[in-house]
């Protein structure tokens, strides 16, 4: 009911969003928010915009922080061709190749998944 007061009157208009909070239907038997004073209303006003400022923040940094990749050292295999290289820590073999398409494949993903992060935060 603030956050909507504060969007239908304004930021600063407490006494409008007091009397909004006292006539309404919702509210009628929370004597907490009607006996709230307007300083009271402006103060818990900026709190829950200051906490939404930094949950979106919050959600925003993680999206954005790329994780980084566990890097296994890579050898040249002996019996092989060029082609094929043995990546030491994990326990397959892969094409040169095959190898490229994966990469770019997942920073394709990982491209996608923040942008579509960003837009469920824009959205909400």
């Amino acid at each position: 009911m603030l956050t909507s007061g504060i969007f239908k009157f304004g930021y600063g208009q407490w006494e409008l969003i007091r009397n909004h909070l006292r006539q309404s239907e919702l509210l009628r038997f929370n004597l907490v928010s009607l006996s709230r004073s307007t300083l009271d209303i402006q103060r818990r006003c900026d709190f829950l915009i200051n906490h939404r400022f930094k949950k979106e923040n919050a959600i925003n940094q993680e999206a954005l922080q790329v994780k980084p990749k566990k890097k296994g050292k890579v050898i040249d295999s002996e019996s092989s061709s060029d082609q094929e290289v043995k990546i030491v820590g994990k326990k397959r073999k892969a094409s040169k190749k095959a190898d490229v398409e994966v990469m770019s494949q997942a920073s394709n993903v990982s491209r996608v998944t923040r942008r579509a992060a960003k837009a469920d935060t824009a959205k909400k």
